[in-house]
């Protein structure tokens, strides 16, 4: 059964949300499915382990929502054309700019998870904007969230897209700025989605890496 998105930040490595793991830790109790584009394609591969930032906050909503897995076998990128790795972030988020998320999850709120790999593409809205009352009444942690989306709603992520990625273009290469968190509802106005910000997680990730690469 389908659970939560990510990306591969290298040949051993997938990252994700770590609210994913909330309910279970174990890693063999789930596989990965990379270079998916159809739901059951892809091949599979094993988790060997599941690390949780060190700072994860468990209560919603959670800060620092970020689970780096290590995976085997380690893929083979030059034996497959529909998986590649992303490029972590050289710099933080740019507000306004358009990036892309993709994901599984339900194409509409209290609708139907999709079979098929989908994209949307949405702007990167400013941390004032999204923090104030009409938005989440100061419920985002500027730290370690970001929010993106359009203030008339309609498009947007939904449940089941958990853990998936949110691309920018930055001097010429995609970078992975953030992963589906959180929000209310999905494509609501002036609820857009929130996600854990990559780039404040990136001391974590390359430390957790060099520990766990084998």
């Amino acid at each position: 059964m389908h659970r939560c998105g990510g990306a591969l930040i290298d040949e051993q490595f997938v990252l994700t949300a770590a609210h994913c793991f909330s309910r279970n830790r174990t890693p063999s109790m789930y596989r990965i499915h990379v270079g998916a584009h159809r739901s059951g394609s892809g091949r599979v591969h094993f988790i060997r382990n599941i690390s949780i930032h060190s700072l994860f906050n468990v209560v919603w909503p959670s800060s620092y929502d970020v689970a780096l897995l290590r995976i085997t076998p380690s893929v083979k990128l030059n034996e497959t054309n529909t998986a590649r790795t992303i490029c972590l972030p050289s710099v933080a988020a740019i507000t306004h700019q358009m990036c892309i998320v993709t994901g599984w999850g339900m194409t509409k709120e209290h609708g139907r998870r999709s079979d098929v790999l989908r994209e949307i593409h949405i702007p990167i809205v400013p941390f004032t904007q999204c923090n104030n009352l009409a938005h989440y009444a100061g419920r985002i942690h500027f730290p370690s969230m970001l929010c993106a989306g359009y203030t008339q709603g309609v498009v947007d992520s939904c449940q089941g897209d958990s853990g998936g990625p949110l691309m920018c273009m930055n001097m010429g290469r995609w970078e992975i700025q953030g992963l589906v968190s959180w929000g209310i509802g999905c494509g609501r106005p002036g609820r857009p989605g929130v996600y854990s910000k990559v780039h404040a997680a990136l001391p974590w990730i390359q430390m957790e890496m060099n520990k766990l690469r084998g």
